[in-house]
């Protein structure tokens, strides 16, 4: 097995430092690749010494220090690992000439350098340049780009080959990995915010899974169709492990969420001739419906903004103000405000069975509590389902198996079936992160951590659960999506210019004299 390294499609494997390749994979982020360049013999940028002289090695060429393949912040960068063919009886398909038969390049890692690092090195009169390079997976184009948008309710596809046709142009993305199930959503509203907010938002309705692959390839599925490509057991793992801690758990989920509106409310104020400025008992939410001074409905308009209007109020503010040009109502008059006022949405969802368990286990009062802040939920309903999300999800204290393979084709959010006997391990694992080192400069070692799903009935249920079973979640803002657009206009202006040619002038000293010269 080979390893090939390339940098906006040229091959580097032979520049690469033995040892160096370290790759990492995490639930939820993305995947990273780092490795160190060191320069080869094609050289063109001498290194001088003091003096000013070039530094010559002991076969007499000259020492430079730049190479001629260019590594910079931006370009493509592609790991892949050839894979030898077998039958299904297990034996390596030979070919005539008794070669083994390779397959093409099984992928690795497909993305961009993220940042270079560049140092010269020298040791007596030799020297070489050496690059480390991190590199960051395609999943981060959708970190670059805004979204701007609002969507009428309409499928999971629809929303998301919308977002990638009118705010990914031009990254090369393509959206053939996003199942077409028609998940139904509700209205959404986006004001400029990363298109990876909007996949993991569409995450937390659905519970499905988002990744962009090394083809750019854009993948949205349900987690329960994203198998791991075989079994792992005794024969294709080493130095497995089980652990099992809390990290992450929780029995009670807060949700600090943005603002939600009241139903429709009047309220009433009984003039005195003198004040002009009620308080209502909450921040109005938007216009007032109706205002009314002794039953005579009054004109409303917006504080700042409007001018002629007899009351003026402020979306986020309590405060209702009368005209400066007008009196104030009369004493024992009454002003009514029919409004919907808001009010911060702040939810609580908890698992008592857990809480009972974990009270009787520590002789404590069992509660492990968490907060969230989620400012874009503007309904305390969809907060509450996000609650009750997080908490099938962070309920369980699991367990976390380990171990290392040689084989290739594990990533995070797969569903692995795992068998290890003398561990008690079996069933579906949720693989929650792989990492990897060259070994030889010639092969990757893995080393993975899957969580047990079983103590929730298994990760396949966990994920139906949390997806809702066609449940749908509404996002809402309180502002309007306003989308910016350059214009341009080209405006020609043109002039005429007639030119008179004089006659010559004639001086004699200073004086004019008709057009003839005398003297000069």
């Amino acid at each position: 097995m080979t390893l090939t390294l390339t940098v906006a499609a040229a091959d580097v494997t032979s520049l690469a430092e033995v040892g160096s390749l370290r790759l990492s994979d995490r639930l939820n982020s993305r995947s990273r690749l780092s490795f160190v360049l060191v320069n080869d013999s094609t050289l063109t940028a001498v290194l001088a010494t003091e003096a000013g002289e070039d530094l010559i090695t002991e076969a007499g060429d000259d020492i430079a220090t730049d190479e001629v393949i260019a590594v910079e912040v931006g370009a493509v960068v592609g790991l892949t690992q050839s894979v030898t063919l077998v039958t299904e009886a297990g034996e390596t398909l030979i070919t005539e000439a008794g070669d083994e038969l390779v397959s093409e390049a099984e992928a690795i890692f497909g993305g961009l350098i993220d940042s270079v690092g560049e140092a010269l090195v020298i040791d007596g009169n030799q020297a070489w340049l050496r690059r480390e390079v991190e590199c960051v997976s395609f999943d981060a184009l959708a970190d670059r780009r805004l979204v701007a948008a609002a969507y009428p309710s309409q499928s999971l596809y629809a929303t998301v080959a919308d977002v990638v046709s009118n705010f990914m142009t031009g990254d090369g993305v393509t959206i053939t990995g996003v199942d077409t199930d028609p998940v139904l959503l509700q209205p959404l509203r986006f004001n400029y915010v990363s298109a990876a907010s909007v996949f993991d938002d569409l995450v937390s309705i659905t519970g499905w899974a988002w990744w962009i692959d090394d083809t750019r390839t854009l993948y949205f599925q349900p987690r329960s169709a994203i198998a791991a490509p075989f079994v792992i057991d005794g024969t294709n793992a080493r130095r497995v492990s089980i652990t099992q801690a809390a990290e992450t758990y929780r029995n009670r989920q807060l949700i600090r969420a943005g603002v939600d509106k009241t139903a429709p409310r009047t309220e009433n104020f009984i003039g005195d001739g003198t004040v002009k400025t009620f308080t209502l008992s909450f921040p109005a939410a938007e216009i007032p419906s109706s205002i009314t001074v002794g039953g005579s409905p009054q004109t409303i308009g917006v504080r700042g903004v409007d001018t002629g209007k007899d009351w003026y109020f402020q979306a986020g503010d309590p405060l209702v103000t009368q005209d400066d040009g007008a009196s104030a109502i009369g004493v024992g008059v009454t002003l009514a405000v029919t409004y919907r006022g808001q009010f911060p949405i702040l939810v609580n969802a908890q698992d008592d069975a857990q809480i009972a368990q974990q009270a009787a286990i520590s002789n404590t009062a069992g509660v492990w509590e968490s907060i969230e802040d989620r400012a874009n939920l503007n309904d305390d309903d969809s907060a509450l389902e996000i609650a009750q999300g997080l908490l099938r999800r962070y309920g369980q204290i699991p367990r976390r198996l380990r171990f290392e393979t040689d084989s290739i084709g594990l990533h995070p959010g797969q569903l692995l079936t795992a068998t290890f006997a003398p561990h008690n391990v079996s069933g579906s694992w949720l693989i929650d992160q792989v990492s990897a080192v060259d070994r030889f400069g010639d092969q990757l070692v893995y080393s993975v951590e899957a969580l047990d799903g079983e103590s929730i009935g298994g990760w396949e249920s966990f994920f139906k659960a949390l997806s809702g079973e066609g449940r749908v979640i509404e996002f809402r803002e309180n502002e309007v999506v306003v989308l910016l657009r350059s214009a341009s206009e080209q405006i020609t202006f043109t002039d005429s210019i007639t030119a008179t040619s004089a006659a010559p002038v004639s001086t004699v000293g200073v004086a004019l004299v008709g057009y003839s010269e005398v003297g000069v």
